[in-house]
């Protein structure tokens, strides 16, 4: 059968089905579920968050895409700016830079975003299933950690899945010419959030390719090409211009640099948080891509339950017997049956003619495998959870039937009793991961606003640690001068508090060249941290303190339990 734009429909594509007013009220109920407990105060803007805010406050100010952090307020190449701009809207709507305001209606916004991705999620799952299993795709996909995890933060991630699901239920299957349009802004959309947004519009155009459809394939990659053009085009011109060659400190531009670089100096390295190891050779990256596919099936199965480690505590503690046999082993056994399933599901999906998702999933998969950060998989991957989800319940659905065979349906079916019970066991995974996510993950982080008085916050894994580092922080905004700049694993986080000038510690195991380095910067603070993530506050810090002596650097401030020190240049 043919759409209206001329492209082959696929067999299983079915009229489409409205969403149920029910179904949509259920959601947007679980969402205000979800966000609860943790509706209070700015948005996280720890890691990755405090870039994005960064950035947005520099479009907001009108100063160009630049780190507003970073001495010299150079500019910024390795995040798309989409997410900026979002930032650096609120901050013109509301008219302030005040981090405390900005990041509470960050937070308000992305409520609302995750209550609109999990009715996306329904309405795109209708596509692939029935009304009552599209709706069960979209519970099991709002309920997993990483999903709600991720928006209590400011990483694109969220925004991004949102974009890719509008995506795939716009074009699923081809129906009309009016969607052209927008199914392009949302491709744009995808790419200018997170460059993992080019394996979407890589499956656009295997798409038409693979139906023969050689002329809306090529209109597809020129389209495509667009955003990506421009962006290469922007990135080009900024590292020929002489602010790149002569940077502001010596190792501002420094491969390890994570934040101040491509995604492409990072990825050449053997380990990016120790560049001491090198550049990786050809065997090296191809023992990297070997080791990381070996990660996916394990990845495929946690992105639609839990990281494996929850389902072990469990098991350990249920029942003594258990313990003859290794927990994780169990973990283990029940990720790698949903993988089976979930793969299973895709290529039957593809042997149907229907190419996008499955086509879109391997893609992004292949790029997450270029990557030397193993540790951040489940992020990354947390917006394939949705079409990760509809392809396990279309495998699910699908064994079933086979094990009904040609009998007629009845109310306890194989199928039905089949869904039932790995709906259920995947619903108590995800709901056991919240109560211990909720009650014991979820802390109070503490902010003071311009008048002093404390503002408090709730934030996902705020330990003692990060306690310990907003402690310190508010010690450096009450004792540095303005001119000041500083050293700390956390440079963007520092400056959103304080409004100092920060940067990352040299990456470098030999203290006394660590010094000299620090030196060129014209650092007056150095903050040594014991920050797990990431862990290079004391790592690389504490040696250069070491290396120059207390007659360089004098100790002014210190956290309890020994998790946090600030020493001052001497004056």
């Amino acid at each position: 059968m043919q759409s209206a734009t001329g492209a082959t429909e696929p067999a299983n594509a079915g009229p489409a089905v409205r969403p149920s007013s029910s179904y949509v009220l259920a959601l947007v109920v679980l969402s205000c579920f979800l966000w609860m407990p943790r509706f209070r105060g700015p948005i996280d803007l720890r890691y990755d968050a405090g870039v994005y805010y960064t950035l947005g406050m520099s479009l907001a100010e009108g100063s160009g895409y630049r780190m507003l952090s970073e001495p010299g307020e150079i500019e910024a190449i390795q995040y798309p700016p989409a997410l900026p701009a979002f930032v650096a809207l609120h901050g013109i709507a509301l008219g302030t830079d005040d981090p405390l305001t900005i990041g509470a209606w960050l937070r308000v916004s992305y409520f609302a975003l995750f209550t609109l991705y999990l009715v996306a999620i329904y309405w795109m799952a209708l596509r692939f299933l029935s009304p009552s299993l599209a709706f069960l795709a979209a519970a099991l996909s709002g309920l997993q950690f990483h999903s709600y995890y991720l928006t209590n933060i400011l990483f694109a991630e969220l925004p991004f899945a949102l974009v890719t699901v509008l995506f795939v239920g716009l074009v699923h299957p081809p129906r009309r010419r009016c969607a052209l349009l927008p199914a392009v802004l949302l491709a744009w959309t995808a790419y200018l959030l997170r460059s993992a947004g080019m394996a979407l519009m890589i499956a656009w155009v295997a798409d038409g390719l693979l139906r023969r459809r050689l002329r809306q394939a090529g209109l597809r990659v020129l389209m495509c090409l667009v955003p990506i053009v421009c962006w290469q085009v922007y990135i080009g011109q900024v590292k020929s211009s002489d602010e790149y060659d002569r940077p502001a400190y010596p190792y501002q531009r420094a491969d390890y640099q994570n934040y101040n670089v491509g995604y492409v100096e990072n990825i050449l390295l053997v380990d990016s948080f120790a560049p001491e190891l090198g550049r990786v050779s050809a065997a090296q990256f191809a023992g990297r891509l070997l080791a990381n596919a070996a990660r996916v099936p394990i990845l495929i199965g946690e992105a639609v339950s839990a990281d494996r480690g929850f389902w072990s505590r469990r098991y350990g503690r249920a029942d003594g017997d258990v313990r003859t046999l290794p927990p994780h082993a169990v973990g283990t056994l029940l990720v790698l049956l949903l993988a089976v399933t979930i793969a299973w599901a895709g290529v039957r999906q593809a042997r149907c003619g229907t190419w996008l998702v499955p086509v879109y999933v391997l893609g992004s998969l292949g790029l997450l495998c270029l990557t030397p950060w193993p540790g951040q998989f489940l992020r990354y991957a947390s917006p394939l959870t949705p079409f990760l989800v509809v392809l396990l319940l279309q495998g699910l659905d699908r064994l079933g039937t086979r094990l009904r065979g040609s009998r007629a349906p009845a109310p306890w079916d194989r199928r039905r009793v089949l869904l039932a019970c790995c709906a259920g066991m995947l619903l108590w995974i995800l709901g056991y991961t919240a109560k211990q996510a909720y009650m014991y993950n979820l802390t109070t982080a503490r902010w003071h606003d311009r008048d002093g008085d404390e503002v408090q916050a709730r934030n996902f894994y705020h330990g003692k640690e990060w306690r310990a580092f907003d402690a310190a922080i508010d010690w450096l905004a009450a004792n540095a001068e303005p001119n000041e700049i500083v050293c700390t694993s956390a440079p963007h986080l520092v400056h959103i508090k304080t409004g100092l000038k920060a940067v990352q510690p040299p990456y470098e195991p030999d203290g006394s060249l660590a010094t000299q380095l620090i030196d060129a910067v014209g650092a007056s603070y150095v903050i040594v941290d014991k920050l797990q993530s990431p862990d290079v506050g004391f790592r690389y810090s504490q040696p250069a303190i070491e290396a120059a002596g207390p007659e360089v650097w004098e100790q002014v401030y210190a956290a309890p339990d020994d998790l946090v020190w600030i020493y001052r240049r001497r004056r």
